[in-house]
């Protein structure tokens, strides 16, 4: 039996925390009605052809899908710039219309230097995206040369709409997203709470998919604060927010994890209170008054509660998660001193950005075939995006051959396909895993869009409404999967031959013949011209990972022995979260190399075993935080912090063991590392149950049985 979510509303939120995609699909979908609305009156004016209202929609709504820079006062400047692009490329295309073969050649010269263009950051990415579609637009409404005047003002009021809309954006106070961001984390730390209670023999993916979701609104607060200055809008340092959120994080991740373990946790009356004091600290509403009774609450049971009777230690750990989830709320919510502001920039995003192009990125990626073995070709020598370049250039040409004996007046479908699937990606099997997605979303919007068609019959309105509603759930839903946005790419084209009235199944199958061809062309140009393996960047991407892991074990261990400042620790743990963020990102994008039984079921044994270290890791790095505040006295001394360090030097060898298990097939590996050795030195480190640095030695052991299970992954190989 299916079963569905109780509420898919509160599920599909959870996707988008601090509301980013919500806020940018509401803007581009206003950007498209004003764009369609100054589109109309020229036309209207001009006496124009109709079909140049599609000009103003689609422009307007690549505009602000192409358009991604870190920082909004970035996206205002790229987007007035692309006033460039969008006049050179309808009016340089319509000026050649009178040479065919010269123009088609233009065309997809624009598409290579377009893929090109993306070394140097999403700035000139966009640019040359929306140069692409310009030209695709001219040859999709051959406008004449007496016709180029109306159609050039409307590719600028495309342009002017999306300004409008981005300045208006730029006035979204970050205040407001952080107080925004905040809410949703204590939301998602609530229905965390909530699916740990009772849970016990019942299944833990709603749990976990709980605390997942409490993961990604505490890396939407990093982000945050790698936006904008943190002193300045909270009067707190950028380390000081950040423990505190890490602090908040942690806790109820292990309170859920031990409290879903408690059998009947409303037969226990402490427990039941602190669950009733927990769901109130979260409510958004709690008035002062009722936080400062639960803070006591927490104290109390802190300072009598014993955690070596059994079942005592997930009071404990409920009361610390309330203790810390009340230390952020009043930290946020209270006055600080006025601080220095700086200015609001992005100081370590993940995307390149104009001031930190990418070509760092492309040269480690493309020096990765020696780490990952193989042939060595000269192509691997330059980067990803020369190769694309010429290999877009390619499949262009030959999209162009195969869509026009297709259709000699839609041929443009292929080319525009083949072009596509190379956008964002870089590696062969993600191209690939593109491809399909595009293909499967066009399949899918073809029946739907054409449905749609005919039961609206030609009304406008109505139609006008899907073009609406197809571009905001475009936008919104797209970023989720590829296939979704192909879909609703589709259904926004079928609406919009509706409007033209031109809609009829005979396009439609020409629509879906064409990306087909384009698909097949654009994956054979990627796997036999100038091909690139994924596996190189997935070996440094899990590489990455690794390293950081051990960073953060080795961060720790030096507070944990009274050696290292905690902020260096909060940094690798959070540095940990971003390269596993990647490192997941990468392998959805190649997910159809992964279709095969045996490769499908080490994907998914790897993901949750990476997934259970990220959790040990970060439980590590929280109790050498609290361990460091607490001073001197609570580190590690003499033989105790030789055993310790011994103990995370045994870790970072088996890390490094897993890594390579991982990356080489059991034949290929050395010996395993021992793992008894990790547990050999925490035996050696005298400290009392339940005390930080008991936790502190359950994570790192818990850490090592992790490592050893991955090492096992490969056995069967």
């Amino acid at each position: 039996m299916v079963r569905f979510t109780a509420n898919p509303v509160r599920a599909l939120a959870g996707t988008d925390p601090g509301r980013t995609r919500l806020l940018n699909a509401s803007g581009v979908a206003v950007a498209v009605l004003i764009s369609t609305g100054c589109a109309w009156l020229i036309v209207n004016a001009t006496h124009a052809d109709g079909g140049y209202l599609a000009v103003g929609a689609f422009l307007a709504m690549q505009a602000g899908l192409s358009v991604r820079d870190a920082t909004a006062p970035a996206r205002v400047v790229t987007t007035a710039l692309l006033v460039i692009p969008v006049v050179g490329g309808l009016a340089g295309t319509t000026l050649l219309a009178h040479n065919r073969y010269v123009e088609i050649a233009a065309f997809v010269m624009i598409g290579g230097v377009a893929t090109w263009m993306r070394r140097f950051g999403p700035r000139w990415s966009a640019v040359g995206m929306i140069a692409f579609f310009s030209s695709f637009f001219a040859l999709f409404l051959r406008p004449t040369v007496d016709d180029l005047g109306p159609l050039l003002l409307i590719g600028v009021g495309a342009v002017a709409a999306s300004l409008i809309v981005k300045s208006t954006i730029l006035l979204h106070a970050p205040d407001r997203s952080l107080r925004l961001l905040m809410r949703q984390f204590r939301g998602a730390g609530d229905a965390a709470v909530r699916a740990a209670e009772g849970s016990v023999g019942r299944p833990r993916a709603t749990l976990q998919a709980r605390l997942d979701r409490l993961g990604d609104v505490a890396m939407a607060i990093t982000d945050w604060q790698s936006r904008y200055d943190t002193a300045a809008r909270t009067g707190l340092t950028a380390h000081e927010l950040a423990r505190l959120v890490f602090d908040a994080r942690t806790d109820l991740v292990q309170a859920c994890l031990h409290l879903a373990q408690v059998p009947e946790p409303n037969a226990d009356r402490e427990l039941t209170a602190l669950l009733d004091a927990m769901h109130r600290v979260l409510d958004t509403d709690l008035p002062a008054s009722e936080r400062s009774a639960a803070s006591a609450r927490a104290r109390r049971t802190l300072e009598a509660v014993d955690p070596d009777v059994p079942g005592r230690f997930a009071v404990a750990l409920l009361a610390r998660a309330v203790e810390s989830q009340i230390a952020l709320r009043e930290a946020l919510e209270s006055p600080h001193p006025a601080a220095t502001a700086e200015p609001d920039t992005d100081v370590s995003s993940d995307e390149p950005t104009d001031a930190e192009p990418a070509v760092a990125r492309d040269a480690e990626i493309a020096e990765a075939p020696d780490a990952g073995g193989g042939t060595h070709r000269f192509w691997h020598e330059w980067t990803p995006t020369t190769r694309m370049a010429v290999q877009v250039m390619l499949a262009a040409t030959l999209a162009t051959v195969a869509g026009e004996a297709i259709s000699a007046s839609r041929w443009y479908w292929s080319v525009l396909t083949a072009f596509l699937v190379f956008v964002g990606v870089n590696t062969r099997a993600a191209i690939l895993t593109r491809a399909y997605r595009r293909v499967i979303g066009t399949v899918c919007g073809v029946f739907v869009g054409f449905g749609f068609g005919i039961a609206i019959d030609g009304a406008e309105l109505p139609l006008m409404l899907l073009c609406a509603v197809s571009v905001f759930c475009m936008v919104y839903l797209g970023p989720l999967n590829y296939a979704v946005m192909a879909f609703f790419v589709t259904v926004l084209l079928s609406s919009m031959y509706g409007l033209l009235g031109i809609l009829n199944r005979h396009i439609l199958e020409l629509r879906l013949e064409e990306t087909l061809t384009g698909a097949v062309i654009g994956v054979a140009c990627a796997f036999l011209i100038f091909s690139s393996s994924s596996r190189p960047e997935l070996i440094t991407r899990i590489r990455a990972y690794f390293a950081s892991l051990e960073e953060v074990l080795t961060r720790s261990g030096d507070v944990l022995i009274g050696h290292g400042p905690t902020t260096a620790v909060l940094d690798a743990a959070h540095r940990l979260d971003t390269d596993h963020r990647e490192l997941e990102t990468f392998v959805s994008s190649m997910a159809v190399s992964f279709a095969g039984g045996q490769r499908r079921t080490l994907r998914r044994s790897a993901t949750a075993l990476l997934k259970n270290a990220g959790v040990h890791a970060d439980r590590l790095a929280q109790e050498s935080v609290i361990l460091g505040k607490e001073g001197g006295t609570a580190a590690f001394h003499g033989d105790a912090a030789d055993a310790v360090r011994r103990g995370i030097d045994a870790v970072v060898a088996q890390s490094d063991a897993a890594c390579r298990s991982l990356l080489h097939r059991r034949r290929d590996n050395p010996a395993k590392s021992e793992a008894s050795e990790t547990f050999d030195a925490v035996r050696r480190v005298p400290c009392r149950p339940h005390t930080p640095q008991y936790r502190a030695m359950l994570a790192l052991s818990n850490l090592s049985i992790t490592m050893a299970n991955i090492e096992r992954l490969r056995e069967r190989d």
